[in-house]
């Protein structure tokens, strides 16, 4: 390849400083470059990574890439951060599609679906109110632009190309991270420039990009010493010697672009052989680029001084008229000074403005005094603001300026922040109001400023969040105020453990709370009740005022939806039975508890979760799924993980194995991949636990148990029971009876502590008489049989009172615990519990083989073998097998076949997909790439010996019938 083919590939010729160095010296980057991008184009997606320090070239290569995409018919997206740009939130999405998306007709078919989400970070949407803490905005955002992305890539291959990527400001950065580990399988092409040496805002997102065993690293190496001689000989004089040129690289260390600048310095003397020239070289240095920049500007007049100056002040690549607005000039003189500036070649010859290389910018910004700087920032934020830019652009600028006690630039950063949370950019919110009090704003405005910050401090992990909510709690004085901020600082203190203060607060609010609040006094009341359901600590604190309003649902002719919620799932505390439960909480579904509130509610989670604790699955199943439902039409993956990880547990008690697996595997999957930390992780690991001892792999539910750590669960908090419970199961398979009991211990604390009275979570008893049994303990193991049994009766749930039935007949033995077994098996058969059903056949057919009743054995062993088979119950149904064999059978063995030997994902999928949904359409409602999709369904097509997804619709009916005719 000849040099000047080289050149002419980059599409520019090589005469300016900062343009890229001569490309023979980068043919190796350029080939790399090209496999990113043919990547792309074949449809497998790609990401790369060019660092180096500045100067090296990596702009250039940049553009030549995105020269190189465009040639090849792929859309491609360039942005380039500013390092005065970093709190302009999504400042870097903005730049990247605002040319493809913002304009044109086809915007709203590519901000359609999940995209929508994109809308208010690109600011073609006015952002909703502020995110409350908690809020799903963050993974909204970054959910919408991931689709946002992929619609672009679904009409033609796309390269989006960001240079000094290190500048983007954290929320784009977020999704420049969030899309590399997702471009497998879309025809994408991520190209990322890094300047080495500059501190990242987010440098945690940069590392994982880098250090992604797919991304490719390219580091431009400097030009040789044989480039710099033909670099200096091109720029400066086709006869300059080989001192000048050696000096020269010696004195860049061969750094494009200094060399470059070097040059024109030399050039500006007259410079370009001999001893003189030498000597020049060693004063300049690598300090010419400073030296140069303000040489040209002093030639070309103060106009294009200030112009300069206000294009550096505003980053980006500004319009023209704006630039000169900031400047003072009108638009004639604007216009003459641009062109000067081009011809020296301190600014681009393109319209929007931009300067030649990030290093002219930084040298003219940084030659700007403190007290002007803060002017022209002024002069920029007033001018965009007129404009009407977004909030947030105009707060950039005030971020910049000395504070002088503006009422309206507290307001305008106050509503900069607001857009940010609503955004899902927190840091860039904290960032404004951080500026907002230096202002400062008045003192009855104060608290309110307060609050807002310490909203966005804790959503985005900052030190002292939880110190300025309480700031802002003891210093308001209007009433409204003061609630607003106790609801906001209870939220968070409940977020971090700390429960006595979180009651204290509360109390207050309550207490202080009038007319004017009324609409805040739902949410603290949430609070109230989830205090009074989290630990025996903090049900202590509140439960007087908790029980104060539940009894209010007694006498209301037409209560609140969610305390009616909550008041159903006191229930489960008190000596109420299981039906009395399930009509309170029926009734508050029935109500409209999912269009009063969504399904990030907890009161949504507490009513579906009473129906599941009072054996109501069906009814829990059909609510569940329109939670769920409401939670994918919201795109919400938060709320799709809670209550996922219900309908898991709903589905591992009616026996559903291969359906709980799949949702819990969902949730985990959704949570591990963000590092969220979400109520529905140990409620989905205990589920998943559960059903993996059900199957015998005890080595996958020690891994489940190991990738959620139980331990960072407080064990006194409700939360961690479902999980307590189920490592005592796995604990008991793996016949280590003695530590089921250690963790059951832990259930028994949590009960007495939370002085429950009924029998709604005496499940650990029968489990424990089990363990004391296993230990030769029969004593303590017909004690628990007993207050099981009692309890169970008492609740009334077959769930609860089957297994206590089972643990009484197999500690009692005999004629009488056959009895009792006998019992279990009926309370089972007429509820949906297929599993419980299959356990009372096997442990009734076991009694019986062992009592000589041989015939009878051999049928509740076959049916119990049968049913457990089709729940997915491999461990029973092999028990069952090992029974009729010592009963004198000869039982046949059960090989998966069918649908039955699809992973539980695959199965998911393959149902979407068999309901008429696309590949794009499964994965948004899954939260997964298409690439994992296409996976599925590939192993899907081969397990069932089909061509493709035309096929499924007929195999997949086939298995819902069967399901049908079991479940009957």
């Amino acid at each position: 390849m000849t040099r000047d083919r080289e050149i002419s590939v980059a599409g520019a010729p090589e005469v300016v400083p900062g343009s890229a160095p001569p490309l023979f010296e980068r043919e190796r980057e350029l080939i790399e470059l090209g496999g990113l991008l043919a990547s792309a184009v074949g449809g497998t997606g790609a990401v790369a990574l060019v660092e180096g320090p500045a100067g090296i070239g990596k702009t250039g290569l940049v553009r030549a890439t995105c020269t190189i995409a465009a040639e090849r018919g792929m859309e491609v997206a360039l942005a380039r951060a500013g390092e005065f740009e970093r709190d302009f939130s999504y400042g870097i999405a903005r730049q990247l599609f605002e040319g493809l998306v913002l304009s044109g007709a086809a915007s709203d078919e590519l901000l359609g679906g999940p995209a929508a989400l994109a809308a208010p970070a690109l600011g073609v949407d006015a952002p909703p109110e502020a995110a409350a803490l908690g809020a799903d905005t963050a993974f909204a955002a970054l959910h919408g632009l991931f689709w946002l992305t992929s619609n672009l890539a679904h009409r033609g291959p796309l390269l989006l190309a960001v240079d000094d990527v290190q500048w983007s400001d954290p929320a784009s950065l977020r999704f420049l991270s969030y899309l590399a580990r997702r471009v497998e399988g879309l025809p994408i092409a991520v190209l990322l420039a890094r300047r080495t040496g500059e501190e990242s805002s987010e440098p945690g997102m940069l590392g994982e990009i880098a250090t992604d065993p797919r991304t490719r690293r390219l580091t431009p190496l400097p030009l040789s010493s044989e480039g710099s001689a033909l670099l200096v000989r091109e720029r400066l004089s086709p006869v300059a010697d080989d001192a000048v040129c050696a000096a020269a690289h010696d004195a860049t260390g061969g750094n494009p672009f200094l060399l470059g600048t070097l040059v024109q310095a030399l050039h500006s003397q007259d410079l370009a052989a001999g001893a003189d020239a030498v000597a020049a070289v060693g004063e300049l240095g690598p300090s010419a680029v400073a030296g140069w920049v303000f040489e040209r500007l002093t030639h070309l007049g103060e106009n294009a001084v200030v112009l300069a100056r206000s294009t550096s002040v505003l980053g980006g690549t500004p319009d023209l008229s704006l630039a000169a607005e900031v400047a003072g000039l009108d638009a004639a003189d604007a216009g003459v000074a641009a062109d000067s500036l081009a011809e020296g070649t301190i600014l681009q010859r393109t319209h929007p403005l931009d300067f030649v290389h990030p290093l002219v910018r930084e040298a003219i910004y940084e030659s700007i005094s403190p007290t002007a700087r803060s002017a022209a920032h002024a002069a920029a934020a007033t001018a965009l603001e007129q404009r009407r830019a977004p909030a947030d652009q105009v707060a950039s600028h005030l971020l910049a300026v000395d504070p002088r006690g503006e009422a309206r630039v507290v307001e305008l950063l106050r509503t900069a922040a607001n857009g940010a949370l609503a955004q899902g950019a927190p840091d860039a919110a904290a960032s404004y109001l951080e500026r907002a009090l230096r202002e400062p704003p008045s003192e009855a405005e104060r608290p309110s400023v307060l609050r807002e910050l310490g909203t966005a401090s804790f959503l985005c992990g900052a030190d002292g969040a939880l110190e300025c909510l309480d700031q802002a709690f003891r210093t308001a004085t209007d009433p409204r105020e003061r609630v607003l901020a106790a609801f906001v600082l209870s939220r968070a203190l409940l977020t971090s453990d700390r429960l006595a203060e979180t009651a204290e607060v509360v109390e207050r609010a309550l207490s202080e709370a009038g007319p004017e609040s009324r609409d805040v006094v739902p949410g603290i009341e949430g609070i109230l009740f989830m205090l009074a359901h989290s630990s025996p600590a903090s049900r202590r604190l509140v439960i007087d005022r908790a029980r104060r309003a539940f009894a209010q649902v007694e006498e209301a002719e037409d209560p609140p939806a969610p305390v009616m919620a909550h008041a159903a799932f006191e229930r489960a505390f008190s000596a109420s039975t299981a039906a009395e439960a399930a009509e309170l909480a029926e009734r508050a579904l029935a109500s409209g508890l999912l269009d009063q509130v969504s399904a990030d509610d907890p009161s949504v989670w507490v009513a579906c979760g009473t129906l599941t604790l009072a054996n109501r699955l069906d009814e829990a199943e059909i609510w569940l799924g329109r939670a769920l439902s409401e939670a994918r039409g919201r795109n919400s993956a938060r709320a799709f993980v809670v209550v996922s990880a219900f309908r898991s547990r709903n589905r591992y008690r009616r026996g559903d194995l291969a359906l709980a697996e799949s949702d819990a595997r969902a949730a985990l999957d959704l949570v591990q991949a963000h590092g969220w930390a979400n109520v529905g992780e140990p409620l989905a690991a205990a589920s998943l636990v559960h059903v993996l001892v059900e199957r015998g792999r005890h080595d996958e539910a020690m891994a489940v148990v190991d990738a959620v750590d139980p331990n960072k669960y407080d064990s006194e908090m409700i939360l961690a029971q479902p999980l307590v419970e189920a490592l005592a199961s796995l604990r008991m398979a793996q016949r280590r009876p003695q530590d089921a009991l250690d963790l059951l211990a832990g259930s028994a604390a949590w009960e007495r502590g939370c002085e429950i009275e009924g029998g709604a979570w005496a499940i650990w008893r029968a489990l424990a008489s089990l363990c004391h049994l296993t230990l030769g303990q029969e004593k303590e193991a017909e004690d628990l049989a007993d207050e099981a049994l009692t309890l169970g009766r008492q609740w009334g749930s077959a769930f609860v009172l089957g297994a206590a039935l089972r643990a009484k007949g197999l500690v009692t033995g005999g004629a009488e615990g056959l009895g009792f077994l006998s019992e279990a098996v009926e309370v089972a058969a007429d509820s949906p519990l297929r599993l419980e059903h299959a356990r009372a056949l096997v442990e009734r057919g076991g009694a019986r083989r062992r009592a000589g009743a041989r015939v009878e054995a051999r049928d509740d062993l076959k049916t119990g073998m049968d049913l457990a088979f089709r729940c997915g119950a491999t461990e029973l149904s092999e028990r069952a097998r090992q029974e009729l064999v010592a009963a004198g059978e000869k039982p046949r063995r059960y090989a998966l076949s069918g649908v039955d030997s699809l992973t539980p994902s695959e199965r998911r999928v393959a149902r979407m997909a068999a309901d008429g949904l696309t590949n794009r359409e499964i994965a948004q409602a899954l939260f997964v790439t298409m690439r994992t999709v296409q996976m599925h369904l590939t192993n899907v097509y081969r397990k069932l010996d089909i061509a493709s997804r035309e096929a499924l619709p007929d195999v997949m009916a086939d298995e819902s019938r069967r399901e049908v005719e079991e479940e009957g």
